[in-house]
C-alpha cells in the first residue's frame, strides 16, 4: 500500500510540474506583450509615431484621406494617389518614424487580413458603392476605372480580392440556380 501511495504522489508531482512548466517558461514583459509594437525600435518610438499618425488622420482636412486609407491602406504605395495627398507626403518626409510605422501597419494588413475582410472594409469606406454592389454584384465587372476609381484602385492594389469576389459570385449564382429548381 505504501508503494502505491508513493507512486501516486510521485505521478501527481510529475504531472503538476508538467502543467506548470509552460506557465513559468513564458517571458512576461509588457513592453513586448503588445502586438501593436514594432520591435526594431524603443518602446516610445512606435507609440509616438502611432499617436502622430492618428492625430493626422483625425484632423478635419484629412478626413477624406483617412476614410480612403481605412478602406484601402495600400493607397500609400500608389504614387498617383499620394500626389493627391500632399499632407501625407510631408508628414512622412518630416517624420520617418511615422512613415515606418504606417508601412509596417500596411504590411501587417496585407499579410494578415483575409480578402473578404479587405472587401468588407472597402465597402464600409464607400457606402454608396456598397449599396449598388449589394443590389448588383456585377457592377465590379463594369467600367470601374471611369465609374468608381476608388474601387478600381482598391482592386488593383489588393489583387487577392478579385478572385475572392469571383468565387463568391459563382457560389451566389449557383445558389440562385438551385433555388429555381425547387
Amino acid at each position: 500500500m505504501k508503494y502505491g501511495s508513493l507512486v501516486t504522489l510521485l505521478s501527481a508531482a510529475v504531472l503538476s510540474v508538467g502543467i506548470l512548466t509552460p506557465a513559468f517558461a513564458q517571458y512576461h514583459d509588457p513592453e513586448y506583450a503588445s502586438g501593436d509594437r514594432d520591435y526594431r525600435g524603443g518602446g516610445n518610438y512606435d507609440n509616438e509615431a502611432a499617436q502622430r499618425w492618428h492625430r493626422f488622420l483625425d484632423q478635419d482636412e484629412n478626413r477624406d484621406f483617412a476614410r480612403r486609407f481605412h478602406g484601402n491602406p495600400n493607397i500609400i504605395h500608389d504614387p498617383r494617389e499620394m500626389d493627391q495627398w500632399s499632407g501625407v507626403r510631408e508628414l512622412f518626409s518630416d517624420h520617418p518614424d511615422v512613415r515606418d510605422y504606417v508601412f509596417q501597419k500596411v504590411r501587417d494588413y496585407n499579410q494578415n487580413t483575409r480578402p473578404g475582410e479587405k472587401w468588407d472594409r472597402e465597402l464600409a469606406a464607400n457606402p454608396n458603392f456598397a449599396d449598388r454592389y449589394r443590389q448588383n454584384p456585377g457592377v465590379i465587372d463594369s467600367n470601374l476605372e471611369r465609374d468608381e476609381p476608388e474601387i478600381a484602385e482598391f482592386l488593383r492594389t489588393n489583387p487577392d480580392v478579385r478572385p475572392y469576389l469571383e468565387r463568391n459570385s459563382r457560389r451566389d449564382s449557383r445558389d440562385y440556380h438551385d433555388e429555381d429548381r425547387y
